[in-house]
């Protein structure tokens, strides 16, 4: 069981937390472009840059809400803001917005390195300023969020979640520079649940420094967890935080069944498009949308997929619109590939073909992309050459 009896919701922040990658610097039509893809994928919530970070994010959020109004989009927009009485009477002047999401540094570094209040000075700012919102929007839902979380003393985490739960709909945890371990996750939400009202949903943010993002989102889910941020292409500060494409990959092989709210033949036109706005290529070994996922080189592994497609991909690709690909030359093909090579695309001749010749040609292969790298994409990316150079080869 995942998340609530099951239900878990992503809340994307490729519109904010991708945004503040070095790379990215979404124009307001990519910003809309990027929500109907989301919105058709299903994603639940669209998480946006604090509309009092300048005017032009403001008036952008603005359009960002009346461009969902005009779609109909089903997402909902939400605001990322500091517990500042100022960012929030900045987000409560944008009309129809569906969530306000605050945030505030409580581990003792960064509370050093930052605003420097206690702990008590951080709980009574945080209980009138969400007094504050519930007066003037009783509707908007409030997420209240600390940073670092992991470096914050649970005790800490207890005594402001405990005191700020009748004005909130979830709690927010970060891992914000990417330490968080499993054990961590477990015994923080525990701490946190066994401390506050089991109403109260628990959203995650993890980064990725540590490349346990993935792993620790799912951790999170499994221990009860109900929302989880995640970006396209796991884009953000440094390492960026959850990858959607490896949650997803991470759920489908675990709990599939809690993937099926979902439109899954989107992920791929996602990465693709964020890849060209920010000019950077998809990873070849992404989950799901890499190049390379879906394909198969080395000759025990072409083999055993020619006769069972489940034998090497615990993902079938044809749920994401995506096809694999049996890589036939190589310095390391079995013969059995080229067998299934010769039989499809050479019949007449592969029937006058033994299995030893089969064999002996299959070395001579090998030894030729050994010698010439070249080859080994001219086989493999045009049949139309592989098939003269065997003919020729053949004799």
């Amino acid at each position: 069981m995942i998340g609530n009896d099951g239900t878990f919701y992503i809340i994307d922040s490729t519109l904010r937390e991708g945004q503040q990658n070095s790379l990215c610097n979404f124009t307001l039509a990519q910003k809309m472009d990027l929500l109907l893809l989301l919105d058709l994928f299903g994603i639940e919530y669209a998480e946006l840059t604090n509309p009092n970070a300048s005017q032009i994010a403001f008036d952008e959020f603005q359009s960002l809400i009346n461009f969902k109004i005009e779609k109909q989009l089903r997402i909902k927009l939400v605001a990322h803001i500091r517990n500042h009485r100022d960012d929030i009477e900045k987000v409560l002047q944008l009309n129809d917005v569906n969530g306000i999401s605050l945030v505030i540094s409580t581990s003792r570094v960064l509370i050093d390195a930052s605003h420097k209040r206690t702990t008590d000075q951080i709980i009574e700012d945080a209980v009138n300023n969400l007094k504050y919102i519930k007066t003037k929007n009783k509707t908007i839902e409030v997420r209240f969020s600390t940073e670092d979380s992991f470096r914050t003393d649970p005790n800490v985490l207890s005594k402001l979640f405990l005191a700020i739960e009748d004005y909130i709909d979830r709690i927010g945890i970060a891992d914000t520079i990417g330490v968080a371990t499993h054990q961590d996750i477990e015994n923080t939400v525990s701490i946190i649940k066994n401390s506050t009202s089991s109403s109260l949903d628990i959203e995650c943010h993890f980064h990725n420094d540590s490349s346990s993002a993935v792993y620790n989102a799912y951790t999170a889910l499994i221990n009860g967890c109900t929302h989880i941020n995640t970006s396209i292409l796991g884009l953000g500060e440094r390492n960026g935080i959850t990858d959607l494409s490896g949650l997803i990959a991470r759920l489908y092989t675990t709990h599939p069944e809690c993937l099926k709210k979902y439109n899954l033949h989107i992920l791929d036109k996602l990465d693709k498009f964020v890849s060209q706005c920010i000019n950077v290529p998809i990873p070849i070994n992404n989950p799901i949308t890499g190049k390379c996922s879906f394909h198969h080189k080395a000759g025990i592994h072409t083999n055993a997929m020619n006769n069972d497609k489940n034998s090497y991909e615990i993902i079938n690709p044809k749920d994401f619109n995506l096809s694999n690909n049996i890589v036939v030359f190589s310095s390391i093909m079995g013969y059995n590939s080229l067998d299934v090579f010769l039989e499809q695309n050479l019949p007449n001749i592969h029937e006058k073909l033994t299995t030893c010749y089969i064999k002996k040609l299959c070395n001579v292969i090998k030894t030729e992309i050994s010698k010439n790298p070249q080859l080994y994409n001219k086989m493999n990316l045009d049949r139309n050459f592989a098939i003269e150079y065997i003919l020729k080869t053949v004799g």
